[in-house]
């Protein structure tokens, strides 16, 4: 399957929000809470004191100058990316203050940065000699662990954690994940229960249970959680997503209708929940249900355009783009607001209503921030109406018109996808790379579209290119670790990219994967299968993944839950012909399984 699924896509017309992280691990050094100035405040506060230390004549107070200036320059030097020099700075700046346990931890995530593990476990060790009940430097050495591989280490250290601080809920979800990889669901289930007994509102607990009760066929169980998640935050609507995109997947919609329907009367009021109840109404094609709940969650805060406009999205999703053009011409009308009157107009153009659509678009003014966009599928239109002449001219008119403006160079791009013309899509973004030789936005759409067009080493010569520009770019360090081991090039290096780009992006399932896949290849297969069955607690219900788990549990002698597996795929594969027909080419294995299962 194609490798533009692992990582997480943008829309053309929107700028994607790159990390400016640092190496492996650097992600969750922030979600540990390791990447906070705790340093730099406390030195700062040390430095302040002198003065207040000379006027009193307390000279114990008084820190080590010397040791605060290299501390400010290797900030300085890490904000900068020049991690290596930074570190330097910091050694200087500890061989003048050994006593500082901040000190430490911070030339620990340099150090980490630099994938100098050894010597960071040194310095952490020293930190939490110095300062026993010091989290930040503990939770470290367990993220050090995890990503290692030695899960009994990070146990023993995230246990820790919990001993000073009982609701890190950092340390609480890594070692969610541990468990759930090293024992399974039942365990974790015990795991996240125990935790809910210490502090009934820990969120994130309650959602991944009501994920694992899911899991585990315990339909009572997971709606009894459910309703206890809503009634702490009625607007949750994450779980909720993962939910219905299950029910519509498997065929099961009339009982995630029925679910809701109990639920509905048990949490405070919200417009969640008919809004949901519309997309599953929509999925079974009963569109009178389905403008009720519509009309049910509006009224719930009638001043809220996002309500309606979301009811417009779940049309469009469903298959009914008249409705929802509908939706979106109510919202356009009172004050003709340019998003609105796209959105309106794009539906038209996916309900094939070309020439409405064309009009509409005519409406959107060159200061709308959706100008560009509208005029590109304007052309579109043109061309589905056979005006193709018409429709390329606006399109070079469009580019000439904006040849500075790196946006335009995705949205044209995207035109000639959608017009069934990849190479000109790709032709487009290297022009506009003579413009802007270093955007990596532009860098990533030409991978992407290399992808597409079946060039594999270029598109990942073009993504080697963004990392180099920014080597903490999560998605093209998954892709670039993935496309090496798909190639069965370095497999060492696939898997450090992709635990580089782990660390940045944390709770991601399809770089997870990547990792257990990339295990899978080299023929770790207990490796593989404990980092894909962490995939699948995080994304159930997406067949890639899927498939990757059920081969891992071939492989380890796993019949009993690959037969589960393979009944999941089965129900989600039913009914879509182009997803089987994607699905038969790419896992040719799995589909003679679930065959011979049928």
């Amino acid at each position: 399957m194609s490798r533009l699924r692992r990582f997480i896509s943008a829309d053309a017309f929107k700028k994607l929000l790159f990390s400016g992280a640092g190496l492996a691990l650097y992600a969750s050094l922030i979600a540990i809470g390791c990447m906070s100035f705790t340093g730099c405040a406390t030195l700062e506060h040390k430095h302040q004191g002198v003065n207040e230390a000379q006027d009193t004549g307390d000279i114990r107070h008084i820190p080590p100058s010397k040791s605060y200036q290299y501390y400010l320059e290797a900030k300085a030097l890490e904000q900068d990316g020049e991690f290596s020099k930074a570190i330097d700075l910091m050694r200087l700046a500890i061989a003048q203050d050994d006593t500082s346990s901040k000190l430490k931890l911070d030339l620990a995530i340099l150090l980490v940065t630099e994938n100098k593990l050894d010597e960071a476990k040194r310095q952490l060790l020293k930190a939490i000699k110095l300062e026993p009940s010091f989290v930040e430097p503990i939770s470290l050495l367990g993220e050090i662990a995890f990503f290692n591989n030695e899960f009994d280490q990070a146990v023993v250290q995230l246990k820790k954690v919990l001993l000073f601080d009982p609701k890190n809920h950092s340390a609480i979800k890594r070692l969610g994940d541990i468990i759930f990889m090293l024992h399974g669901p039942n365990a974790t289930i015990e795991f996240f229960n125990k935790q809910l007994a210490n502090d009934p509102y820990n969120l994130y607990a309650l959602s991944r249970l009501v994920i694992l009760y899911q899991m585990n066929r315990q339909a009572e169980k997971m709606q009894q959680t459910l309703i206890q998640l809503l009634g702490f935050d009625p607007e949750e609507g994450a779980v909720l997503d993962d939910l219905i995109r299950w029910y519509i997947q498997s065929h099961n919609i009339e009982i995630g209708i029925k679910l809701l329907l109990e639920i509905k009367d048990q949490i405070p009021p919200t417009s969640l929940i008919p809004l949901k109840l519309g997309k599953l109404y929509l999925a079974i094609n009963d569109l009178e249900k389905a403008a009720k709940a519509f009309e049910e969650a509006v009224s719930y805060d009638i001043w809220d355009n996002r309500i309606a406009s979301d009811s417009g999205f779940s049309y469009l999703e469903q298959g009914f783009p008249l409705k929802a053009a509908e939706v979106f011409r109510k919202l356009a009308e009172p004050d003709n607001n340019g998003y609105s009157i796209f959105l309106w107009a794009h539906s038209l153009l996916v309900a094939k209503q070309y020439e409405q659509a064309i009009e509409l678009f005519e409406k959107l003014s060159p200061n709308d921030y959706f100008y560009l966009l509208a005029k590109s599928e304007q052309a579109l239109c043109l061309w589905e109406l056979k005006k193709q002449q018409e429709a390329d001219e606006q399109i070079s008119r469009l580019l000439e018109d904006n040849s500075l403006n790196w946006r335009i160079y995705p949205i044209v791009a995207e035109y000639y996808k959608n017009s069934n013309r990849i190479n000109k899509s790709i032709a487009t973004l290297q022009n506009g790379l003579i413009f802007f030789p270093d955007d990596i936005e532009l860098l990533y759409e030409l991978g992407q579209y290399l992808e597409i067009n079946n060039h594999p080493r270029m598109a990942l010569e073009t993504m080697q290119k963004v990392l180099k520009i920014n080597r903490y770019h999560a998605e093209a360090l998954n892709f670039v670790g993935y496309s090496l081991s798909q190639m069965n090039e370095n497999l060492e290096q696939a898997e450090m990219m992709i635990k580089r780009a782990m660390a940045l992006r944390p709770g991601e399932a399809y770089i997870i994967d990547s990792l257990g896949w990339v295990y899978f290849l080299s023929g770790q297969f207990d490796k593989a299968l404990r980092w894909l069955s962490l995939a699948v607690m995080l994304e159930p219900y997406e067949p890639e993944i899927l498939a990757h788990f059920a081969m891992a549990l071939k492989k380890n002698g796993h019949e009993i839950k690959l037969e589960e597996i393979l009944a999941q795929l089965s129900l989600m594969l039913s009914g879509n012909d182009d997803l089987q027909k994607n699905f038969r080419q790419d896992y040719p294995e799995i589909w003679e399984l679930i065959e011979n299962k049928s």
